[in-house]
């Protein structure tokens, strides 16, 4: 059974550079910042290729990335996100941002397929 996922190319980019600057935090350092509606949509849009690209095999990284960006997605839009990232979360981001581009690099028409 193939299984797909539709993207937005265009919010997947903009959820790119948001965890860009994930990965680029130090352990246990505050991260402030505010999103538009538009971060909300590539937040979103990062949220369901983790759920559908990240396997069986890497659960507890999974489960990190997931638990992250809900917690983003807690704070309504223009509502300021203070956000402290463990080492272990910032490893699971640097997947999620591994699993983006390759995502932006092999959709079809923006649909991926496993």
């Amino acid at each position: 059974m193939v299984k797909q996922l539709e993207i937005n190319e265009e919010s997947l980019s903009i959820g790119l550079e948001i965890v860009q600057s994930l990965t680029e935090l130090k352990p246990h350092t505050s991260l402030s910042f505010m999103l538009s509606e538009e971060g909300v949509s590539a937040v979103n849009e990062v949220l369901a290729l983790t759920e559908w690209g990240i396997g069986k095999n890497a659960h507890k990284l999974k489960k990190s990335a997931l638990a992250v960006f809900n917690s983003i997605l807690e704070h309504p839009n223009g509502a300021p996100v203070n956000i402290n990232l463990t080492r272990f979360d910032i490893k699971a981001m640097k997947k999620v941002r591994k699993l983006i581009k390759k995502s932006l690099n092999n959709h079809k028409n923006g649909i991926l397929t496993k």
